[in-house]
């Protein structure tokens, strides 16, 4: 469930004592986690999402990758360079 999913949840007055699964994406984009960052941003964009779960070789969850994440990867890294 996203934040977006909530959103639209409470604009249609939907309650939140109801089964996560009513109120969920059933659509769901992810990673691999071989993908490199740039896919990344652009699985972001194209599907105007902000997260996406990123998944092994076998299709299991590892992670969850956000725009912040990459967002404070970089601000670390410009501190952390020349």
């Amino acid at each position: 469930m996203t934040e977006s999913d909530l959103h639209r949840a409470a604009g249609n007055r939907q309650k939140f004592s109801d089964d996560v699964k009513n109120v969920a994406s059933t659509e769901v984009v992810s990673l691999q986690s071989t993908q490199v960052v740039r896919d990344a941003l652009r699985l972001f964009y194209m599907n105007e999402v902000k997260q996406a779960p990123v998944l092994d070789a076998d299709g299991r969850p590892v992670g969850l990758l956000s725009y912040l994440d990459v967002a404070l990867a970089r601000l670390q890294s410009d501190k952390t360079g020349p």
